[in-house]
């Protein structure tokens, strides 16, 4: 599609609320394609995406969003604005598409279920919900031991560099 239009494009878009999610995962997959994205979402998600370590918001798509772009609400449009009048409020968010990734990844997809795993079951330490990662419970001790990240931390607690190292010795314990 680059090719096509010779340049990287910019959208500026109001995603239908009820599809956000999967329209969001849509454009990380086409990342290089766009270099920014303004898109008006339900203020809830926007949250989400703009979340930091230690916030309840903070999850799955703050960190896989938050891995590849720059993400900042520009301002929140009350229900008031609309008719008929929804029952939720909504953000405008800009995202800024990074020339690379925030963090060094060695596989992307032991990062991504590393991160599922983490949030699958968010009141369990690291160790215990990482188990579902069908990873030999030795490899992943070890990765913890590397990363110097401890084991009965919660996933919430984080950073996106720390799940990337975290990922990178799973990676290479494997």
């Amino acid at each position: 599609m680059v090719k096509r239009f010779e340049k990287r494009l910019k959208v500026v878009a109001n995603l239908p609320y009820n599809i956000s999610t999967p329209i969001l995962f849509k454009f990380l997959d086409s990342k290089d394609v766009f270099t920014t994205l303004i898109l008006m979402l339900q203020k809830e998600v926007a949250q989400r995406l703009a979340a930091k370590p230690s916030c309840k918001d903070y999850g799955v798509l703050s960190i896989f969003v938050q891995m590849f772009m720059d993400v900042e609400i520009g301002f929140m449009v009350p229900n008031s604005a609309f008719y008929p009048t929804p029952n939720i409020d909504s953000a405008v968010v800009r995202f800024d598409v990074l020339n690379e990734p925030r963090a060094k990844i060695e596989d992307i997809g032991i990062f991504k279920r590393l991160v599922r795993a983490a949030f699958g079951q968010r009141r369990k330490t690291l160790s215990n919900a990482l188990k579902s990662l069908n990873i030999a419970q030795e490899n992943i001790s070890k990765a913890f031991e590397l990363a110097n990240i401890d084991a009965k931390r919660r996933g919430e607690t984080l950073s996106i560099e720390e799940f990337a190292r975290l990922s990178n010795f799973i990676y290479r314990a494997s």
